[in-house]
């Protein structure tokens, strides 16, 4: 969980204790325990955001309110210790009992479905990123029935960035509602178990100036697997770029969970023959090709980038290439048809000869 979940949750559970145990509750009490309550949820939410596995915990905000309009009911203390009775007690203890699996569920929730984090990168650089929508011209989209649609693929690069980089890091996603669209068909459930996708956040700062500490770095290309998308393997990405590496994630599309493009077009996910192995031979030349492609981009802008940024940075006589999965496969075809790939790493990616398994 978030430091101000743990912190809504943990007072919370100590307000209400106090309340169902305490023999005395002055009102202004109750009301002090309501006003702090109210704050650390709305610090949360301006920090951290409000989510829906943390409702139970919210809720138990009303609580001291509810105390005092129980007190309310009651004339004076003196009507009010007239009604203890053993009926009184019984409820006391359904009250406690109900309030211990309540705080449970709002315990277990947040902790069930939480909002992770990417460990801290252990490389002396920090991360800058940006991203790229390029089309190719030269081949047609096969995934549409548009004759005059192009291959248009969204790309982004990581880089080390200047011990002084500083700005905001970038969420995980930034169209979470299309991911969590996405990652719910794909895995057929419901969209609420990934809406905290939204809140993921990164160690990259969008832009950021590239380190001078060095005067090129050596270049990755990640490819992902079948539903799969560019920045799947951040954890991974962000380490080597700590450590000196510039990374280019390539969205395969129509491959990927989801392509959203510069203008805010979206190619989903389209189901593909995965069991073929013809297929699979056919679909690995189309990702070889989106792979050299995006080479060929990475290429004019270590030349010359428009945005200065990685003109003559990138060290084009040592690039790598490593994928999940699929991307693997096209990897490791990559470090055999294309001279520029000098090493590659497939992860995830097997066959049997008893039958064709694909992993991905």
């Amino acid at each position: 969980m978030r430091f101000f979940e743990i912190v809504v949750i943990v007072f919370n559970l100590l307000l209400i204790g106090w309340i169902l145990v305490a023999k005395k509750k002055p009102v202004p009490w109750l009301l002090i325990g309501f006003g702090v309550s109210a704050i650390l949820i709305l610090i949360h939410g301006v920090i951290e955001g409000w989510r829906w596995q943390m409702i139970p915990a919210y809720v138990m905000t009303v609580v001291p309110l509810v105390a005092v309009a129980g007190r309310l009911l009651f004339k004076s203390e003196q009507s009010a210790e007239r009604v203890v009775t053993k009926a009184s007690r019984v409820k006391r203890i359904a009250l406690i009992t109900l309030a211990v699996i309540y705080s449970s569920v709002a315990v277990a929730l947040p902790l069930i479905l939480p909002v992770f984090t990417f460990e801290e990168p252990t490389g002396p650089y920090k991360i800058g990123t940006v991203t790229y929508d390029w089309k190719d011209q030269a081949r047609d989209e096969t995934f549409t029935p548009d004759p005059g649609d192009k291959r248009e693929l969204m790309v982004q690069i990581w880089y080390p960035a200047d011990a002084q980089a500083e700005g905001e890091t970038e969420l995980y996603f930034s169209n979470p509602d299309v991911f969590v669209e996405g990652y719910s068909k794909l895995l057929n459930m419901p969209k609420l178990l990934f809406t905290t996708f939204a809140y993921v956040k990164t160690h990259a700062i969008e832009n950021a100036a590239i380190s001078n500490r060095e005067p090129s770095y050596p270049v990755l290309i990640f490819s992902h697997g079948f539903s799969g998308h560019k920045n799947q393997n951040t954890f991974q990405i962000e380490h080597l770029v700590s450590h000196g590496y510039i990374v280019v994630g390539i969205d395969h599309t129509y491959s990927s969970t989801a392509s959203v493009f510069a203008d805010g077009r979206v190619a989903n996910f389209v189901p593909q023959d995965t069991e073929s192995i013809a297929y699979l031979d056919k679909a690995n030349e189309g990702w070889v090709a989106d792979a050299k492609f995006v080479l060929d981009q990475v290429e004019k802008l270590a030349n010359n980038d428009p945005d200065r940024r990685f003109t003559g940075r990138m060290d084009m006589s040592n690039v790598g290439m490593f994928g999940h999965s699929f991307g693997g496969a096209t990897s490791a075809q990559m470090l055999m048809s294309d001279s520029r790939i000098k090493a590659a790493i497939n992860m995830a990616f097997y066959m049997e000869n008893n039958g064709f398994q694909q992993k991905g």
